[in-house]
C-alpha cells in the first residue's frame, strides 16, 4: 500500500505557512498544489486504486487530503 498527502490550492492562503525552518520555506517555490480530485484521478490513470481518502481542514484554512492507494 502507498500513501499520498495532497494540499488543496486555496485563494488567499499561502502554500507554505511562515516558519523558522529554512528547508520548509524553500518548498514554496517548488510546490504545486492540486485539488484532491486531480490527485486521485492521476493515481487511477497510473494504475493505482484509491482505497481510501480523508480530507482535513486545518485551523489556518488549508485543506490536506490523505490517500491510501
Amino acid at each position: 500500500m502507498r500513501s499520498v498527502i495532497s494540499q488543496e490550492p486555496i485563494v488567499g492562503v499561502a502554500a507554505v505557512s511562515p516558519t523558522e525552518y529554512n528547508s520548509l520555506r524553500m518548498l514554496a517555490g517548488h510546490m504545486k498544489l492540486r485539488p484532491a480530485e486531480a490527485v486521485a484521478g492521476s493515481a487511477v490513470q497510473e494504475g493505482y486504486a484509491v482505497r481510501s481518502q480523508r480530507a482535513l481542514v486545518l485551523p489556518n484554512g488549508k485543506v490536506v487530503t490523505a490517500f491510501a492507494l
